[in-house]
């Protein structure tokens, strides 16, 4: 077991908030931390990326985001167990997703409420 001792600062006056409050905006920013930046890190290693020039790595993120909100839209939690299974069956037709039109499409993905666009040329 290990404690760790975290001193939050904020540029709120004193007593403006409880320490619950404050505990429970750490715990918030955690869970982002977790659902997505993790899994781009762990499962799309992209931490390891040689992705560095121009607007490569915004558009590289932005498609790996993409790929992280239709499986989780498709109701897994387990984006890597999905992604491997994605890849043993290509053809198998996610089931919340739009369809997608051949040639220059738009791919929709719906993550926590936004849509989000991807112009994508096939």
């Amino acid at each position: 077991l290990t404690i760790e001792r975290v001193h939050p600062i904020t540029s709120l006056p004193p007593g403006a908030v409880t320490g619950a409050q404050i505990a429970d905006w750490i715990r918030g920013h955690w869970k982002i931390e977790n659902l997505l930046h993790h899994v781009r890190d762990r499962t799309f290693r992209e931490d390891d990326s040689k992705i560095h020039a121009g607007h490569l790595p915004r558009i590289m993120a932005g498609l790996r985001n993409l790929a992280i909100g239709v499986h989780r839209q498709d109701g897994h939690t387990n984006i890597a167990a999905a992604l491997r299974h994605q890849a043993r069956e290509p053809f198998e037709r996610i089931e919340n997703s739009q369809p997608v039109l051949s040639g220059a499409s738009v791919v929709q993905a719906r993550d926590a409420g936004l849509t989000h666009l991807v112009q994508m040329i096939l």
